[in-house]
C-alpha cells in the first residue's frame, strides 16, 4: 500500500511547537512574530496560530504551488538564498523529508532567528551524503555499510543541527517523523514538547 502525503499529520504537536516559539520571541520583547513558511501548503498551521495569537503573527508563505498559504511561488531553497532572511525572526521548514540543504542555506546566511520543522526518515528510508559527510562520513564509507549509516536518522540530524550551532532543541517524537524547534544559543523556554536539547 502506498502511504501519501499528508501536510498536517500530528496537527496537535506542530502546534505545540510553534507557540513555544512563538511564546519565546514575544517573552523577549519582540512585538511581532515574523514567519517565513517555506512549505506553506494552505497555511493550516499559521492560520490557526493567527487565531490565537491575533495581529502579532505576520505570515509569509513559499510553496511550489499556488495554495492559500503562499505568496511566493517555486523552489524555497532559492528564495532562502535570495529573500533577506534576517527580516524574519522564526523560519518553518515543515518539510515531508529531510530539509538538510534548507538548514544549510539558514546557517549559512548566519542567521540568529528560530527555526521550526519536521524531519522524516522512512523506516528503510536514506540520509542525504552530503549531511553524512558533514558529520565526518565519507562516502566511501557510507557505501560500503549503507544500512549501518542510514540508521538512527534522528541522532544523525540532531547531531547536524548541533553542528550548524543550535545546542537547544525541542523534539517531539512520533514513529519516523520527528517535530523540531530549533533555539539559538541559550533562548529555549518552557517544557512544551517531549524532551529538550538533542535527546
Amino acid at each position: 500500500m502506498t502511504r501519501h502525503k499528508t501536510d498536517n499529520d500530528n496537527l496537535s504537536k506542530k502546534l505545540a511547537l510553534r507557540m513555544l516559539a512563538v511564546d519565546a520571541l514575544l517573552a523577549r520583547g519582540e512585538k511581532e512574530v515574523r514567519v517565513l513558511d517555506c512549505f506553506a501548503g494552505d497555511g493550516t498551521l499559521w492560520r490557526l496560530l493567527k487565531r490565537e495569537y491575533g495581529g502579532c503573527i505576520k505570515h509569509v508563505g513559499i510553496d511550489r504551488a499556488w495554495k492559500q498559504g503562499a505568496q511566493y511561488l517555486g523552489d524555497n531553497r532559492r528564495y532562502l538564498r535570495r529573500l533577506p532572511i534576517g527580516d524574519y525572526n522564526l523560519i518553518d521548514v515543515d518539510a515531508y523529508g529531510v530539509p538538510y540543504e534548507q538548514m544549510k542555506i539558514i546557517a549559512g546566511r548566519s542567521y540568529q532567528g528560530l527555526v521550526v520543522g519536521t524531519f522524516i526518515q522512512c523506516i528503510y528510508g536514506g540520509l542525504p551524503y552530503a549531511m553524512l559527510r558533514d558529520l565526518g562520513y565519507s562516502r566511501r564509507m557510507v557505501r560500503r555499510i549503507t544500512k549501518l549509516f542510514f540508521r538512527n536518522g534522528w541522532l544523525k540530524w540532531s547531531g547536524y543541527l548541533r553542528l550548524l550551532g543550535y545546542e537547544e532543541v525541542h523534539v517531539y517524537h512520533c514513529a519516523n517523523k520527528h517535530y523540531f524547534a530549533c533555539f539559538p544559543g541559550s533562548e529555549c523556554h518552557g517544557a512544551a514538547a517531549q524532551s529538550c536539547s538533542h535527546g
